[in-house]
């Protein structure tokens, strides 16, 4: 075979810095002994082969453009984002011309207690992150899954733009907002919009999220 060198009868020995090598005595019968290993090795290879592909975790790459855009269900010219500004405002709001985006409100972060006038230092965020929701099942969704989970209002929140980098794709057990009282809100959010989408965790996962909870939410 082709990068094999047969080495008398005890065996054959794979291409040079491969480590391949197989050694057994056959008498002075070498050619049963070479018919034997030309077979086996190709079962081998074979069987490698096989064993790479039942072992390798066949997730796709994480593509947020599959879980859409902001919507305008109502079709007023605002979408989720907009919506949610002018919604979440604790004063009147101010619209540009056209009237399809906020400009001006003010917001109160609930990660940091912050508050924001100006729009543009706002981030709508998503509470159970996207990449994190990809990353624990949400690859298998389907369209109007994604899409549904993207605009879901009870997963958004108004938040300064710097925290929502910080949080980044992280979960409660990786990241908490910084302001203590929303703390235990957050992760009771978290679970129920976890399990609402039906994200999968592992056993020792949800341990170890029930006992952030029950640590959180009794100080």
């Amino acid at each position: 075979m082709r990068n094999y060198r047969w080495v008398s009868q005890w065996g054959w020995r794979g291409p040079r810095g491969s480590g391949l090598r197989c050694a057994i005595h056959w008498g002075n019968n070498s050619t049963i002994g070479k018919r034997f290993f030309d077979k086996l090795l190709n079962f081998q290879v074979l069987l490698f082969f096989l064993l790479i592909a039942s072992s390798s975790v066949a997730v796709e790459k994480y593509n947020r453009d599959k879980f859409g855009r902001w919507n305008d269900l109502d079709g007023n010219c605002l979408n989720t984002r907009h919506e949610l500004l002018k919604k979440h405002s604790t004063i009147p709001i101010i619209l540009r011309e056209d009237g399809c985006l906020v400009k001006f409100g003010r917001w109160i972060d609930l990660y940091t207690g912050d508050v924001f006038i100006n729009a543009r230092n706002v981030d709508i965020d998503h509470l159970v992150p996207l990449k994190f929701a990809w990353d624990h099942g949400a690859v298998e969704w389907s369209q109007k899954k994604m899409r549904s989970f993207y605009n879901n209002p009870m997963n958004l929140f108004v938040v300064g733009r710097e925290i929502n980098r910080e949080k980044s794709a992280f979960g409660p057990l990786d990241w908490l907002p910084p302001s203590n009282s929303f703390k235990c809100s957050y992760i009771i959010k978290f679970l129920l919009i976890s399990n609402s989408y039906g994200l999968n965790f592992t056993k020792k996962r949800t341990i170890a999220y029930n006992n952030l909870k029950n640590e959180v939410c009794e100080q």
